[in-house]
Parts: structure tokens; sequence; C-alpha cells
């Protein structure tokens, strides 16, 4: 089995998580998310999307680029379509069918600050969940080229940083203070169900 591993300012390619070792790498930029399928792996890069072929993990191919509007702070895959946040954007949706030249669908923009995210996306059903520092956002990706917002929701600690999905959940990660759950059986009313908070640094910075 092959690891993929992305260490700033490099991408690792790892045999036996037991036993890490190098054997092969990009080390040429920064990466904040890597996603790998089969031989193919996604890696967003700045305002950009590099996609590789790893079938020879000693020397990855990179085969296409695509540049995008903002700082790519998380990638998704499902089917056929790669779902990007951005940092002080919103959400791209990319067709990766034919990985030599992806085809961005759409792009919904949040118009937000900055530092106000959008930093990290999760996806359920037809269903895009962005979170930025003061809000989850339920975006309908039925028609993957004009998703819809449909509702949204304040993050009470002002620091959201991640969002994991599970049986009509939706648990969001505080980065100084501990997560919060939603209830997101309507997508179209989240529901805050509970929040357990630090009393200080550090807090969540992913959940499964």
């Amino acid at each position: 089995m092959c690891v993929l591993i992305t260490i700033c300012p490099e991408i690792i390619f790892a045999l036996d998580s037991l036993n890490i070792r190098c054997i092969g790498s990009w080390p040429y930029t920064f990466s904040r998310r890597v996603v790998s399928v089969g031989n193919i792996c996604y890696l967003s890069v700045g305002g950009g999307l590099w996609i590789f072929d790893i079938s020879n993990p000693i020397t990855p191919i990179k085969i296409s680029e695509f540049p995008l509007p903002t700082i790519v702070s998380d990638i998704i895959r499902k089917n056929q379509y790669l779902y990007l946040s951005h940092w002080g954007g919103g959400l791209s949706i990319i067709d990766i069918s034919n990985p030599t030249s992806p085809t961005r669908l759409s792009y919904y923009n949040l118009k937000i600050d900055l530092f106000q995210g959008s930093f990290a996306v999760a996806v359920d059903s037809n269903f895009a969940y962005l979170v930025c520092a003061d809000s989850l956002h339920i975006l309908d990706i039925t028609n993957p080229c004009q998703p819809i917002q449909i509702s949204s929701t304040p993050i009470t600690s002002d620091d959201g940083w991640n969002v994991f999905i599970y049986q009509s959940r939706a648990y969001v990660c505080q980065f100084y203070r501990g997560f919060t759950i939603y209830d997101i059986s309507n997508p179209h009313s989240p529901v805050l169900l509970g929040e357990y908070l630090t009393t200080n640094y550090p807090g969540v910075f992913d959940i499964w």
C-alpha cells in the first residue's frame, strides 16, 4: 500500500504506515490538501489545482494544472467531480472525468472576507457544507453547474475550521474552542444541538 502525505513544501509518497520511508516526492510547491484516487492525485496549490499521475510513485508526473480565483483550502471528490473550498471565496465544482483536461462547471462566491473562510467543505447526497470562521453554509448541488445556497447558520465561537457529516449531523471543528453539532436532517433549516468547548487553545482541527 502506498501512503500519500503532504508536508510543506513537499509531497511525500511512502510505503507501510508502520515503517514510513520516502519513495518519491514533488518538492516544488506548497500544498494544503491532497486527494488520491487510483493512480491520480489532486492537490490544492495556492490558487490552483494540480493533477498528478502517480502510477509510478517514485516519479510522479504532473499531467494538468488548473488556475482558480482564490486560495484553495480543501478538496472533496465525489464521483467525477471535485468540490473545492476557497479562502475568502466559496465553492468551485470541477469535472475531472478527464484528468488531463479538468473543467470548472461552476463557482459559488460567498462574498466574504479572506480571513472568514471558507476553510473546509463536506459533501453528502446533493448538498455541500462550507465552513467559514463564523458560519456554516449549505448549498444544493443537485445541478453542479448551478449550486444554490439554501441556508446558513452561525458558529458562535467565530473560529469554524472543518466539518464532518454523519447521519444527518454536521460536526464543525472550532480552531480554538472544541466542536459544535448541528441537526441537518432538514438542510434548509439546520438546528444547533450542542457543543463541546475547550477552555483555551488548542481546539479541534479535524473530526471523523
